[in-house]
């Protein structure tokens, strides 16, 4: 039986034709007769171009003139001879725009395509903060962002509402939608990774972390991202009127996030979308308590709700609030 031929006894044919093998995802085997030092070459699954075709003097002189490592160019200007310039946008990568390829890139051959050094995230984490929010749900970072250089912020691969709709489009899903949800604005509220700025659930201001959340034991700051946008006045002010959740003389935000008994936004509104009008959940979810629909009904002159939190309620805004036992 005839022995097989080893690459340098196929010349560059053979090696060209073991790339092929390689890049249809079969791992080719280190050549015996590869040049002394060079056996790394060869040792990996993908293969740069050049390499696959048996075409050092691309990249390298013959008898060691040129630049370090007998190159022709210094790097990236060797790289830009064949790949297109990709620091050419407004936001350029830090080790790009710095010419630092092989931070990312090996240069002959690597198990990881495109020829990078680890697989993403890891080599993204040799950088860049864990973000184990994202990196648990199996998030790529190359889904949201570019690598070299974009037109826009944060490398972003599109507007802020297509990246984040790509995971979380059910937060704009519904017949009503909170208008930084609806226009796209999700950074508005949110950080995306971790930041030191932020404690709660990436907001970008205080918010709170559960539903039992009165102001006074929140401390006056405690809805600082509400109060962004929304007036202050809507939960300290008891005789607020810019509001339609009131009676004729009583502001009924104050009445429930106020005192001892307080609760948090969220308990009553979805952030984000939902089918009842005004945000209202449709269900109330409280620590230690059976879930229950919150039933909330809106009427030109007023509305009602219950029994959740209390026996059924109904206010109106040019009268009074009929409120039952608390349960």
């Amino acid at each position: 039986m005839r022995a097989a031929q080893t690459p340098a006894a196929l010349g560059g044919a053979g090696l060209a034709l073991l790339a092929v093998v390689a890049l249809a995802g079969v791992s080719t085997p280190v050549s015996a007769a590869a040049p002394k030092g060079h056996n790394q070459i060869l040792s990996k699954r993908w293969f740069h171009g050049p390499v696959a075709d048996d075409n050092c003097t691309v990249c390298h002189t013959i008898h060691g003139a040129g630049v370090a490592k007998a190159l022709k160019a210094p790097i990236p200007k060797l790289c830009y001879q064949c790949h297109e310039n990709v620091a050419a946008k407004d936001v350029v990568h830090e080790p790009v725009g710095e010419g630092r390829c092989t931070d990312c890139h090996e240069v002959h051959t690597s198990d990881v395509r495109p020829l990078l050094v680890k697989k993403i995230p890891e080599l993204c984490l040799g950088c860049h903060a864990l973000d184990e929010q994202h990196k648990t749900r199996g998030t790529v970072c190359t889904g949201c962002h570019g690598v070299h250089s974009s037109e826009t912020s944060r490398f972003l691969d599109g507007g802020q509402s297509r990246n984040c709709g790509q995971c979380h489009k059910d937060k704009r899903e519904g017949e009503w939608v909170h208008a930084p949800a609806r226009e796209g604005k999700c950074l508005s509220c949110h950080f995306t990774h971790p930041d030191p700025r932020f404690r709660v659930q990436r907001f970008r201001e205080e918010f709170p972390a559960g539903p039992a959340a009165a102001v006074e034991k929140q401390g006056p700051n405690a809805y600082a991202l509400c109060d962004s946008c929304h007036p202050q006045a809507l939960h300290d002010d008891p005789s607020h009127r810019d509001t339609q959740f009131r009676t004729a003389k009583l502001n009924l935000h104050h009445r429930h996030v106020r005192g001892a008994k307080g609760v948090s936004c969220a308990v009553c509104h979805d952030l984000h979308s939902t089918r009842a009008p005004a945000l209202m959940n449709e269900w109330v979810r409280l620590p230690g308590k059976q879930s229950k629909p919150m039933q909330f009904l809106r009427f030109d002159a007023g509305g009602s709700c219950g029994p959740v939190c209390h026996a059924p309620a109904t206010y109106l805004r040019d009268g009074k609030a009929e409120f039952g036992e608390e349960e």
